[in-house]
């Protein structure tokens, strides 16, 4: 659904601007909305901001680390502390 919401706005954010440009601006603002979306977390393993669908986790920790998968919140909290 956001792609096809995206895609509706595309061709006015294109006005005056080159295409690799107006995609790194879509894609910013999609990464920002999904940070917002994203609710603040914390434990042993550090802290940072979960992304929690009916399908899919993320979770995006304070150190930049990047952690998603078909899996409940603690499986991915159980994880960042290994790689931490």
């Amino acid at each position: 659904m956001k792609v096809i919401a995206v895609e509706a706005v595309r061709p006015a954010l294109l006005e005056g601007i080159e295409t690799a440009g107006a995609a790194a601006i879509i894609a910013t603002g999609l990464l920002g909305l999904l940070l917002k979306a994203a609710k603040p977390v914390h434990g042993p393993w550090g802290s940072g901001r979960l992304l929690r669908t009916s399908l899919v986790s993320v979770l995006i920790t304070s150190k930049g680390q990047l952690l998603a998968g078909a899996v409940t919140p603690a499986v991915l909290y159980a994880d960042a502390a290994k790689v931490s």
